[in-house]
C-alpha cells in the first residue's frame, strides 16, 4: 500500500509501523519534508489525479486537503478505485465512492443515501478523544 504522509515522520512512522505489524500489509510511505510538506503532497496528489499513485492520503493540513475536495481529487484518495473494487468484492462489502467501480450485489448505490448533519465541532472533539487514547494504548 501507498500512503501520501503529511505528517511528521516522527509523528507518522510509529503508527505506520505498528500498522504493519498488525495488519501484515507493508506500507510504502511517501512524503515530502520540511514546512511545504502538505503543500507539495497536494500538489503531487493534483497532478496525479488522472492516475493516482497513492492508496492513502494522510493529511494534517485542513486547508490544502480541502483545496483537494473542492478540485474533486479527494475521493481518489480516499481508496483508489483498484482498492475500492477489492473491498466492494471481499466480506468488508465495501460501498465504492468511484463512479466507475460497481457496488456490492443487493446494496444501494451511494448516491441514494441522504447526507448526515454533523456538528464538526463536536466530532473534532471525539477525534481528540480518540487520538489520545490511541496513542497511550501504541505508547506514544
Amino acid at each position: 500500500m501507498t500512503a501520501s504522509v503529511a505528517a511528521d515522520r516522527s509523528y507518522s512512522e510509529p503508527i505506520i509501523k505498528a500498522y504493519e505489524r498488525e495488519s501484515t500489509i507493508r506500507v510504502n510511505a511517501v512524503d515530502d519534508t520540511g514546512e511545504t510538506r502538505p503543500t507539495g503532497l497536494a500538489d503531487r496528489l493534483l497532478a496525479e489525479q488522472a492516475s493516482p499513485q497513492a492508496d492513502v492520503f494522510w493529511s494534517n493540513e485542513p486547508v490544502r486537503t480541502l483545496v483537494l475536495k473542492s478540485r474533486r481529487a479527494l475521493a481518489r484518495y480516499l481508496l483508489s478505485a483498484d482498492v475500492e473494487r477489492k473491498l466492494a468484492e471481499s466480506e468488508a462489502v465495501q460501498i465504492p465512492l468511484h463512479a466507475d467501480v460497481l457496488g456490492p450485489k443487493n446494496l444501494p448505490a451511494i448516491g441514494s443515501f441522504k447526507p448526515m448533519k454533523l456538528d464538526y465541532a463536536k466530532a473534532a472533539e471525539r477525534l481528540d478523544d480518540v487520538t489520545a487514547r490511541l496513542q497511550r494504548i501504541l505508547g506514544l
